[in-house]
């Protein structure tokens, strides 16, 4: 649940902000896998 604010420009800032933390995890997780691609092909 999102918690609703008096401020229309909160909940913007809010949302901005869980975006940027999205994106951080979707990183870490692309920079794994490359990891392992990357090691995956230096074994064969």
């Amino acid at each position: 649940m999102y918690k609703k604010t008096h401020n229309p420009k909160d909940n913007i800032l809010l949302s901005s902000q869980q975006i940027r933390h999205n994106q951080h995890g979707l990183d870490k997780i692309l920079h794994q896998v490359e990891m392992k691609y990357v090691t995956y092909e230096l074994q064969t």
